[in-house]
């Protein structure tokens, strides 16, 4: 070591973990969140949505079963254009690894990716960013699947 300015004191990590633009260590890594009042008040009044990095990691390992076919290119094609996406069909057919690999090649061109099952639209809102220059995918998966079954119980 060069000397004791590579020598990093609690003092200073906190201070680079509390910058704005540090925000994204200290949601990767939940453990931080017990000393971040930041990140807590960040979850508690958007609602971030925790389950995106299990979806994303889990989307990683399907990656290897994913064979890219001509509806992959056109749903593609369609957000590219409309900025909009649903893809309905009967179980079994592939609309969840479609949405998945969507999801998995926005990620990878910088997109923040919002994810949910329950089709909250109130948690969604609050999970946006208000920044207008931010790019973001909102993935329901299988929303209305989950209410017509809920319907048709009640």
């Amino acid at each position: 070591m060069e000397g004791s300015c590579n020598i990093l004191s609690l003092n200073d990590i906190d201070e680079y973990l509390q910058d704005p633009a540090n925000m994204d260590i200290v949601r990767k890594h939940y453990k931080l969140w017990l000393e971040s009042t930041n990140i807590l008040a960040e979850i508690n009044s958007r609602d971030i949505f925790i389950d995106c990095e299990t979806l994303l990691y889990n989307i990683k390992e399907e990656q290897r079963e994913f064979v890219e076919t001509l509806s992959y290119r056109q749903c593609i094609d369609v957000l590219e254009r409309n900025r909009l996406l649903m893809i309905l069909g009967m179980p079994g057919t592939g609309k969840t690894m479609t949405t998945k690999m969507l999801a998995l090649y926005y990620a990878a061109l910088g997109y923040r990716i919002i994810y949910t099952t329950n089709g909250d639209l109130q948690s969604i809102k609050k999970a946006l960013s208000v920044d207008k220059e931010s790019k973001e995918i909102i993935l329901l998966d299988d929303c209305l699947g989950q209410y017509y079954f809920r319907m048709k119980d009640t």
